[in-house]
């Protein structure tokens, strides 16, 4: 496989899912909910879910929180460096007859989704701190994604470098338990 053909085949399937903007009001709201909000619910969600878990020793569950902020930060600071080195533009920048239905703070960074970065992060994280409904996460995470394309401004390579990101650090994670319990 060339890239050309990989980012013709990306720019296909981001067309796929964003000319199915402004069709219809409730899909509208749907992907904008997505794209906005699914995140924050998310991120409200598991920082409850950590505390209510570690109602009988709070420090842990603090402690729990103070790391998945700092890995979080690890991601974005990567994310940040890739996209200095990437320097891909967002799809609107690139094909103005894109449907774009929010305005990003910036149009330089396209790849990798910071959004699918922190949304499967902390999927990961809730699987590895073993949260009850912790699969409750990912329907939330994918519809990020649906939402971060449907809106305009990620293609779906820009997803799946967030994924792989944000895999990689729970992998990391895993590990580096794994080792101090050894």
């Amino acid at each position: 496989m060339t890239v050309e053909f990989i980012m013709n085949l990306d720019t296909k399937l981001f067309f796929k899912i964003n000319n199915l903007a402004r069709c219809n009001k409730w899909l509208d709201l749907f992907g904008y909910a997505g794209s906005e909000w699914a995140l924050p619910l998310m991120a409200v969600y598991y920082a409850a879910m950590v505390l209510a878990m570690s109602w009988e020793n709070k420090m842990i569950g603090f402690l729990i929180l103070i790391f998945s902020a700092g890995l979080w930060l690890t991601g974005f600071v990567l994310d940040f460096c890739i996209a200095l080195i990437v320097k891909r533009s967002r799809p609107h920048v690139t094909h103005p007859n894109s449907n774009l239905l929010i305005k990003p703070i910036a149009n330089w960074h396209s790849f990798p989704s910071d959004h699918t970065m922190t949304a499967f992060l902390i999927c990961w994280l809730a699987l590895i701190f073993g949260l009850p409904w912790a699969w409750v996460f990912f329907p939330f995470a994918v519809w990020v994604v649906f939402g971060r394309m449907f809106v305009g401004v990620h293609y779906p390579t820009d997803i799946l470098g967030g994924l792989t990101i944000a895999s990689l650090l729970a992998g990391l994670l895993q590990y580096i338990l794994k080792m101090s319990l050894l």
